[in-house]
């Protein structure tokens, strides 16, 4: 898969580097861009700044798989700017060249958000089961809950799976409650920590740029000079009411840390990586 995926940015990455990538709103550019979500990064305030970059009928209305695989093919490789949950399987599927970004959040930050979300949102797959459960404490360490917390980010950075071969036997019901993502999202790899985060690293070193959630200005300022987007900056999608580190106490500190050693060590690679001004190499010299 990580060869794929650098095939898939090269080529990009490489135009990129030797010339100023000048964004407009017309369709001449053959340039395909995919912001790969992982949840609660920022994402919707960078898909909202970035999709104005490109004409709405080359921006993917989808979000999810769901959504995505509902959407006819030759309706999908018409688009320019992908952003959502979609993964891997996204340029394993495309066959395209891509430019790749993402954003990584500090571990525990992005689990507290990510609770909130679901405890708020009556159609997440797994709202009834965090309602129930009641704290986040309770939530980190339920069997059905924790692949949401457990190294999420390494996680999302390395599955790899057909979302049409999963679906292929759904209803109209099974997507419009989520089941896919539900499956997709907890599925979980055979890696150690050490070689889920070797995996993940590698995986992000070939992406376009990679940004940091606490450092949102900074990132989208640096990714502004190195692709000539106009961006702009969006505060959107802040989960009301979440919890911060300081409600957490120190022993469910201590036990969510140790089972998110791979993420942790993950956040503050990227966050080197974006102390680098210039994140995009080509990797062809």
């Amino acid at each position: 898969m990580i060869s794929f995926i650098k095939q898939c940015i090269d080529k990009c990455r490489a135009n990129l580097a030797s010339k100023p990538r000048v964004a407009s709103n017309s369709s001449h550019s053959s340039d395909i861009w995919y912001f790969w979500h992982i949840p609660k990064t920022a994402g919707s305030s960078l898909t909202n700044s970035l999709k104005s970059n490109f004409p709405e009928d080359l921006v993917c209305p989808a979000w999810v798989w769901s959504q995505l695989i509902q959407i006819p093919k030759k309706e999908i490789n018409k688009y320019k700017y992908f952003s959502g949950h979609f993964y891997s399987a996204l340029p394993q599927i495309l066959q395209k060249k891509l430019n790749i970004i993402t954003f990584i959040r500090e571990p525990l930050a992005r689990a507290l958000s990510h609770y909130a979300h679901i405890a708020r949102a009556q159609n997440h797959y797994l709202h009834k089961t965090v309602i129930k459960l009641g704290s986040f404490e309770s939530f980190i360490v339920d069997p059905e809950c924790q692949p949401l917390i457990r190294n999420f980010q390494c996680q999302m950075l390395t599955s790899s799976f057909d979302p049409f071969q999963i679906a292929k036997n759904f209803s109209s019901n099974d997507l419009k409650s989520f089941r896919l993502e539900h499956m997709i999202e907890v599925m979980e790899s055979n890696y150690n920590d050490s070689d889920l985060l070797n995996q993940a690293i590698n995986i992000i070193n070939n992406f376009t740029f990679v940004g940091i959630t606490e450092r949102y200005n900074e990132s989208i300022q640096s990714f502004s000079r190195i692709s000539g987007f106009n961006l702009q900056y969006y505060e959107l999608n802040k989960s009301i009411k979440t919890l911060s580190s300081n409600d957490i106490s120190p022993s469910v500190k201590d036990f969510f840390y140790k089972i998110n050693k791979s993420d942790l060590e993950l956040y503050k690679f990227a966050k080197n990586k974006l102390d680098n001004p210039i994140q995009i190499n080509n990797k062809n010299d």
